[in-house]
């Protein structure tokens, strides 16, 4: 017996029981990944995801968080998509500049990004559940809205001005 009463024996077999408990876990640390967040939309998004996927995957997510109404279930979509939104901009880009508004897509993606940061902050704030609704149907709104806009097609981004200035300034030369 150690000084504490508790037998050295029992500590072999303690760290096995650990040991056999974290392996039939997946807890973090022992190279298994939970079954579960495997399953989770947003652990399927990533660099090769293209965006246009990656939107369907969210306007999903904001669907069932609005029929839910924002019960437990509601409330887990939110904050997948919230989550999902973060990703967007590591999703495969199919441009850099939306055509039909002159206008840069991963500012539009930051956009979106914001408002889904908005409705899960109202929610956790405590806002009231018309409100919160209110939120994520404005958001599925600009999702859709960026949808079309990307259908509609776009460019690279154009010439910085800093660039521009730069050109213009060495041809004067």
């Amino acid at each position: 017996m150690s000084d504490t009463g508790f037998p050295l024996a029992c500590v072999p077999r303690l760290l096995l029981v650990v040991a056999l408990l974290q392996a039939a876990c997946g807890w973090p640390g022992t190279g298994q990944q939970n079954s579960a967040a495997v399953t989770d939309p947003e652990t399927r998004i990533g660099p090769t995801t293209p965006l246009s996927q990656a939107l369907v995957v969210l306007r999903a997510e904001l669907d069932s968080a609005i029929e839910a109404g924002l019960d437990d279930d509601g409330a887990r979509n939110l904050d997948r998509a919230e989550v999902i939104s973060d990703r967007l901009l590591e999703t495969r880009l199919p441009f850099a500049w939306i055509s039909a508004e002159s206008y840069s897509l991963e500012a539009r993606l930051r956009q979106i990004q914001s408002r889904a940061d908005r409705a899960v902050s109202l929610r956790v704030g405590g806002a009231r559940r018309e409100d919160v609704l209110a939120e994520i149907r404005q958001l599925t709104a600009a999702l859709d809205s960026l949808r079309l806009d990307i259908a509609r097609g776009g460019t690279a981004a154009p010439t910085p001005i800093d660039q521009l200035l730069i050109r213009l300034d060495t041809s004067r030369r």
